[in-house]
This record gives structure tokens, sequence and C-alpha cells, in this order.
């Protein structure tokens, strides 16, 4: 039987991706789980997963952990400015170690983005193309938990800043996207493939308003220009690089950058993705049960912003 690998396993993306794999009937012991810590994957170890340590700056390492593997699921780096040379790291080893068939999570509409996260996204898929190894490229909107996991915040100040505008995001959550990892890893399709991967699309005041609905507090967007944006996410502790940063982020959805009619998301999953009102009603039970919500007032605008900087790559 194949042996599968999951790069980046113990973050969100990477370790749900090998649940799936197992509850969709893969051996355990056919599935490689990559981590940088082997610690912090003994949950996955302790059904028979094989946990091999590897670290994307160190390609020696690699190379041992992609060892008899047939099919990697490369799941994008969470260091922004590195990503090509790391992955292009994993890619040569897999290359290296005869893979036959390398999934990459890329980010949404990678080709025409403006975001500043695409460029990256979209010279990884270069070297894929590059490396002469079948492929399937999973391009992921948004995770809809980077808008709802901070609602301490936003019930506590009664608004969310941003730049969006009323642009519209095709948000799907980290599951849903590991889900339809799981599912293409264990397509036999040849030749290459590149799915456009989104959820149910919503712009951040209707974020706002179901919030609102769901926790009966009034909550609004306050849509700010991008300059002044930024001059408040410096406000709250960002440095101006970062700020502008996340600020750009915010541009690129105005313009509609991360929004897609595509169904190749559902089709994966084999149902429609999970919709933003159930993941913001789960979201805020979490919020009723734990018994304080200080450690979640502290998520301010920062912190968001430090969050979405580090949207579509989620490596643990």
């Amino acid at each position: 039987m194949p042996v599968y690998a999951v790069t980046g396993a113990s973050g969100h993306v990477g370790r749900y991706a090998v649940q799936q794999l197992v509850a969709r009937g893969v051996p355990a012991s056919d599935i490689v789980a990559v981590v940088r810590t082997r610690s912090k994957a003994a949950g996955l170890a302790a059904v028979g997963v094989q946990v091999r340590e590897a670290d994307y700056l160190r390609p020696e390492t690699l190379s041992a952990a992609l060892a008899s593997v047939d099919r990697v699921l490369l799941v994008s780096s969470s260091q922004v400015g590195q990503l090509v040379a790391q992955h292009t790291n994993v890619i040569t080893a897999a290359k290296a170690a005869g893979v036959s068939r390398i999934l990459y999570t890329s980010m949404l509409n990678a080709n025409d983005s403006t975001s500043p996260l695409a460029g990256e996204h979209r010279d990884t898929e270069r070297v894929l193309r590059a490396a002469g190894i079948a492929f399937t490229v999973l391009r992921n909107g948004y995770y809809t938990e980077v808008y709802t996991d901070p609602l301490g915040r936003y019930l506590s100040d009664g608004q969310i800043l941003g730049a969006s505008g009323d642009g519209r995001l095709s948000a799907a959550t980290r599951q849903d996207y590991a889900t339809a990892a799981a599912a293409a890893l264990l397509q036999d399709e040849g030749g290459n493939r590149t799915y456009e991967l989104g959820g149910p699309a919503f712009d951040v005041s209707e974020l706002a308003r179901l919030i609102s609905d769901v926790s009966g507090t009034k909550v609004t967007y306050h849509d700010l220009p991008p300059e002044q944006y930024a001059r408040a996410l410096q406000q709250s502790g960002l440095d101006e690089a970062t700020a502008r940063f996340v600020a750009a982020l915010d541009t690129s959805i105005a313009r509609g950058d991360l929004q897609t009619s595509s169904q190749d998301l559902a089709h994966l999953l084999g149902h429609p993705a999970t919709p933003p009102a159930a993941v913001v009603r789960a979201g805020y039970d979490l919020l009723k049960v734990r018994s304080t919500t200080a450690t979640i007032g502290l998520i301010g605008v920062g912190m968001i912003g430090g969050t979405i900087a580090r949207l579509a790559v989620d490596a643990g």
C-alpha cells in the first residue's frame, strides 16, 4: 500500500490531515507525520503513526523523513519571507526520495492575487512545475477561525477594525481544508491538478452581524483607510513593516482576491463547507464555558493582525 507523508503534522492543518487519513482507513503505520519536534506529535505516535523529525531549513533531515514515501502533503511554512527556500528543500528531498506525487497547500487565486502572501506561493508552484514530479496544488482561502478566534475582543470592544471594505472572503475552517487535503491525497489521478478551495463567502460586516446575532451583543465592523488601519495596528503593538503588511492583506480582500465561485472544496469534502455562522456559534460556546475571558480578551488588534499575517501558512 502507498505510504503517505504529511509535513507540519503538529500544526492544525497537518494534524487534522493525518487524523483524516486514519479515519478514512489508511493504516497508521502507512502514515508518516513529519514534525520539527517529536514530542508535539505524541498523540499521533500513540495510535501507530510514524513520526519523523525534520526541519524545512535542514535539507539533510528531510531526505531521511521522506524515505520510502509515495505521496507527500506539503503544508506550507509559517515563516513568511522564507517560504520558497523552505518549500524548495522539501520538493528537492521528495524528488530524491522517489516520491510519486506532491500536494501543496497554496493560496486561493494565487495566479492573480495582489496579496503580499501570494508571491511566495506562486514561486513555490513554479518550483513544483519544474521539479518533474506529479503534483496537486490545493489553493486554500483564509481560515474562518482567524476571524472568529478573537471573539472576546470583538465583544468587549463592540467593533472589528479592518480595511477590507465590502470585499468578500471564501473562507473555510482549518479542518475543512485538512479534510479536503486528505481526500486529494488518497485520489488516484494522473497528471497535475489545481484546486481553488473556499467556503461560503462573507464580508467582515456580515461577520459582525453574525457575532451580534449569536451573542446578543452589538458588534460592528469599522472600516478604515489602509494607512489609518496600519497606524491603528502600530498603536496596538505591531512594528511598522508588519502593520503595513497586514493592511495590504486587507486591501487585497477589498479587491476580491479571496473570493471564489469554485465548488472544489465541497467536491473534495463530499458536502458543503462549514458555514461561518456555525464557526461563530462554536467559538461563542467555547467562550461561554471558560471560567474567565481574561486571556481571550487580551487578543487585541495587534494579535489579530499578526495572526492574519500567518494565514495560509500553518506548518507545525
